[in-house]
């Protein structure tokens, strides 16, 4: 799939890099762009077929870059309370957080993605705690509504 050596960004967690290659990754989303810019080809990761014996399927990273780019589209028109931070009376205002059920589908990670992109604080839980999650959620909306 690839035609191009995989070029890696340069970061630091520790110090602040010159932007003159524009690989000063400081995020997971802006991770996913450069890729996306200088990896176009390369895979992303391989998403399986739930109940098909095919082949996984390749997604790569300019493909990957297109779903986040779709699913934050969707997200600030569909979903109540989704925006990237703005200023309201003087202040900032961000989005509240969104917690994401996990599962083993590519498509946690896009929804993650676009929502970080969006400046979206995200939380998420293993699948195995979602008995233990409902719960919780339930006892809050009864603590809320009594």
């Amino acid at each position: 799939m690839a035609s191009s050596p995989f070029r890696r960004p340069r970061f630091s967690l520790l110090k602040t890099l010159p932007t003159d290659k524009d690989d000063n990754i400081h995020t997971y989303p802006e991770l996913l762009a450069f890729n996306a810019k200088y990896n176009p080809s390369h895979i992303f990761c391989l998403q399986g077929v739930k109940g098909h014996n095919a082949a996984p399927l390749p997604i790569t990273f300019a493909q990957a870059q297109l779903l986040v780019q779709r699913c934050m589209g969707w997200l600030a028109k569909n979903v109540e309370g989704i925006h990237s931070p703005r200023e309201v009376n003087g202040k900032v205002e961000k989005a509240a957080t969104v917690g994401i059920l996990m599962g083993s589908d590519v498509g946690i990670v896009i929804y993650m993605m676009a929502l970080l992109s969006l400046g979206v604080p995200v939380g998420n839980c293993p699948i195995e705690k979602r008995e233990w999650l409902l719960t919780v959620l339930l006892r809050l909306y009864c603590f809320l509504h009594v």
